[in-house]
């Protein structure tokens, strides 16, 4: 049965990969889909694609009221792992629905940053978080003061038997995106940590590492896999509902190793990466989180309902040459 769905964030690098596999999937392509859109001059070409635009800012509360309210379904995906107040505009219309008696289905996109350990590159944790196995550390071990930890504390608390609420928390996501959105001009191609070490890198002209690069990150992302299981019900939803996206990991040293390879065969500094200084680390990445940090997760509950990840610890570092050229040629630009 068709189910109108409002998504946030379409226009992203997760969002446009998650949108343009719900349009054109079968399972999913018979829904009604309307999208949050802050530029007015991209949304001819939403509507072209067969979803409705809905024009205003994660700031405009009772737009975004509204249309969690005319809703079945929310996949909210703008800044949603901190921006409070986008949150309790849909939670309002969320509510209101319940208090008709409708149920709406929720996935809110966190992030892995809520279980990070800044290492700064010097070891990997031996932390590892598990969302599945209760006797082992999970997500509600996190503690409250933790990055993103506020936002999905809210989104626990909205959670009811009609208010079935999803957190999904990617990792490190990564490559060229290649969807309709990408092909139309409308999205981003890249997502952010990979190509900010290759930027680093070429600016500098010599690939760097934070710290010894010892530091120990995941990768994965299953939007939407995660829906269609939830319209089947078959999703543990409130604080059973909480969903790592990992197909594996990867270690700093040899992503940073890597990229110093790919920039050198280019004419790019020399093949073994040297240590950003404190005040690289400050102007490229600001902070050590986004290239120093460790974090460990095992993504069991979504493997429970039987998703199979596509992609590898390998594939991550085959990926690698493809967005090194990219940003060659953006530079160039």
């Amino acid at each position: 049965m068709s189910k109108n769905v409002f998504i946030t964030g379409i226009t992203g690098y997760i969002g446009s990969e998650a949108t343009a596999q719900l349009i054109s999937a079968p399972s999913t392509s018979i829904h009604k889909y309307a999208a949050l859109i802050r530029n007015s001059s991209k949304a001819s070409v939403v509507d072209s694609l067969g979803i409705r635009p809905v024009v205003a800012s994660l700031d405009d509360n009772q737009v975004l009221s509204e249309e969690a309210y005319k809703a079945d379904i929310i996949i909210h995906l703008a800044d949603s792992a901190d921006h409070v107040p986008a949150f309790n505009a849909l939670s309002k219309g969320m509510k209101r629905r319940e208090a008709e008696g409708k149920e709406t289905i929720y996935i809110h996109c966190s992030s892995t940053g809520s279980i990070i350990e800044d290492s700064r590159g010097e070891f990997a944790t031996d932390k590892i978080y598990h969302d599945l196995d209760k006797s082992k550390l999970g997500p509600h071990d996190v503690p409250d003061n933790a990055l993103h930890r506020n936002v999905d504390l809210l989104v626990l608390a909205a959670s009811s038997n009609l208010i079935k609420t999803h957190i999904i928390s990617p990792s490190t996501v990564y490559g060229l995106a290649d969807n309709v959105f990408v092909q139309r001009g409308i999205s981003n191609k890249s997502s952010v940590q990979v190509p900010l070490l290759i930027r680093a890198g070429i600016d500098r002209q010599q690939g760097g590492v934070e710290g010894k690069g010892l530091n120990t990150l995941p990768i994965g992302s299953a939007i939407r896999f995660l829906l269609e299981k939830a319209i089947e019900g078959k999703t543990a939803t409130g604080r059973d509902g909480y969903y790592f996206a990992e197909t594996g990991e990867y270690i700093h040293r040899d992503t940073a190793r890597k990229i110093a390879e790919l920039l050198a065969a280019r004419g790019i500094g020399k093949p073994e990466p040297n240590q950003f200084s404190e005040e690289e680390v400050e102007r490229y990445f600001r902070g050590t989180l986004l290239v120093g940090s460790s974090c460990r997760c095992r993504g069991e509950r979504i493997r429970a309902l039987g998703w199979e990840p596509q992609y590898n610890s390998e594939h991550f570092y085959e990926s690698l040459e493809a967005e090194v050229d990219n940003e060659i040629a953006a530079a160039r630009r």
